[in-house]
């Protein structure tokens, strides 16, 4: 008789964590490749929370600080945060400069952010749009 199958699984060989070590780590500076739509939901996704962690580590360090009466300590502390916030935001832009690449357009698009109704086109092929098969495209 025939069983039908109840489990529900996403079609991806990798975990979380496996994108996180990814984004954050391994490909952080790498500005070419292609970039999986999930993938770019992962690292924006979890921007707010290591953002977060990353103002918590700061609060720490300043009320070390003010606790023990280390002067040279708040001068670090924000030397610190601000090390972190911009790799942070670099990891994640260079996910979405490859995430571009994955929809066939160039990693520039990126600066369209900035501007009012083309940032529109510009997240519709970064978050709803998805990748697109390069082999499958015939030659003209």
């Amino acid at each position: 008789m025939y069983e039908q199958e109840t489990k529900i699984t996403l079609c991806n060989e990798k975990g979380i964590l496996e994108y996180l070590r990814d984004i954050y780590l391994y490909r952080s500076f790498r500005l070419t490749g292609r970039a999986k739509l999930i993938e770019a939901g992962i690292g924006v996704g979890s921007l707010g929370t290591i953002m977060g962690l990353n103002v918590n580590i700061l609060a720490l360090l300043l009320m070390i600080k003010s606790e023990m009466g280390i002067a040279i300590l708040e001068p670090i502390s924000w030397a610190i945060f601000y090390i972190l916030y911009v790799y942070t935001l670099f990891s994640v832009f260079t996910l979405l400069i490859r995430r571009l690449h994955d929809s066939l357009y160039s990693g520039l698009w990126i600066l369209l952010l900035v501007v009012p109704f083309a940032n529109v086109f510009v997240f519709y092929r970064l978050f709803i749009k998805g990748s697109w098969d390069v082999n499958s495209i015939k030659e003209i």
